[in-house]
């Protein structure tokens, strides 16, 4: 998320988060506006990912316990020129995946899998 905001800016970020996304933007825009170092804004914005997960545990797939879902972002450039078409059918009829994000509204092919109860 930080390398994303340092290359392609808070609005463009912005546009792609929810809420809780965009809480933690923030926390890196006032980090920076402050004068803080990168590892710094990573600090607080870490922090911010925290307090936001004691109030919202569903929030921040990435980080979610693998033991329930597992997210996986494919970048495009990975698949094969001419595919994406296929890739992406095939992602739409996999019944084991829950939710997923394609580009140009996501930069990356966002696939969400729910782990089966109990294993």
């Amino acid at each position: 998320m930080y390398n994303n905001i340092v290359s392609q800016g808070v609005a463009a970020q912005k546009m792609l988060y929810g809420p809780s996304g965009d809480r933690v933007i923030d926390a890196y825009h006032a980090a920076s506006i402050q004068g803080k170092m990168k590892q710094q804004i990573l600090t607080v914005m870490e922090q911010e990912i925290k307090d936001i997960k004691e109030i919202k545990p569903t929030a921040f797939k990435h980080i979610s316990d693998q033991s329930k879902v597992n997210v996986i972002d494919i970048s495009p450039r990975s698949i094969v020129e001419g595919k994406e078409t296929a890739f992406e059918q095939a992602i739409v009829a996999e019944l084991q995946i829950s939710r997923h994000f394609f580009p140009p509204s996501d930069p990356a092919y966002h696939i969400e899998i729910p782990q089966p109860a109990g294993k």
